[in-house]
This record gives structure tokens, sequence and C-alpha cells, in this order.
């Protein structure tokens, strides 16, 4: 399916071939929910009309919005900075990582893997 948008506390996401809406309440996507853009897939377990449960993609790759410049001089090997992405969510990231920076992001930890070149 397809995450569509916000509407209070259910997330709407539209299924590609049949073109339905279904509304997956916040508590049941947790935190990951701030990993998705629009038009982000997910898979969506159902069970009839019952959502059994919801996965998404194991990586996906998100611009870094807000981050601390690095600074100069620091050579501590796995020195790590907060850094906010475009979707809103917050992870670690390593000091070279600046604004503008594509990261890899594992869906499962919320943890950064590596910057992709694009």
């Amino acid at each position: 399916m397809e995450y569509l948008y916000q509407d209070g506390d259910h997330y709407v996401f539209m299924d590609n071939e049949s073109y339905e809406q279904v509304n997956i309440p916040a508590e049941m996507l947790g935190d990951r929910i701030k990993l998705l853009m629009a038009n982000a897939k997910i898979e969506v377990l159902l069970y009839g009309q019952e959502i059994m449960g919801i996965e998404l993609p194991a990586f996906l790759e998100l611009e870094v919005s807000e981050t601390d410049p690095g600074e100069k001089g620091n050579t501590v090997q796995n020195a790590l900075k907060r850094a906010k992405l475009v979707t809103g969510a917050e992870v670690q990231v390593p000091m070279f990582i600046e604004v503008g920076s594509v990261v890899k992001i594992d869906t499962r930890t919320m943890r950064y893997i590596e910057r992709v070149s694009k």
C-alpha cells in the first residue's frame, strides 16, 4: 500500500491495485511512521478487512534537514551527533554528515547505515 496522509490519529494508505483507502491507527505504526514520506510503500497484512500487521521496507534513503556541524579536529572514532530527517524523525549519524546529505536508515532499528551518493 502507498502512504497518502495523516488524518488525526490515523494514517491513510491506498491499495495500489484496487485504489481502496485504509486507515491505520497511529499506535500500530509506532515511531516508524516518522520515517514515511508521502507516496512511500509499505506491506499491510489483512485478514478480511482487519489489519493484522504492517511492514516497512527494511531500509529507506532520506535527506538530512537539520544537524549540527561536525567539529573540526574531532577525530574520535564512531562519534555521533543528532540529525533530523525531512520526515521529522531523529537519528544519530556520524560527524561528517551534513544538512542535505542522503542517508540510508534501517527502519527496524531506526539507525543510520550509510551515506548515499546521489
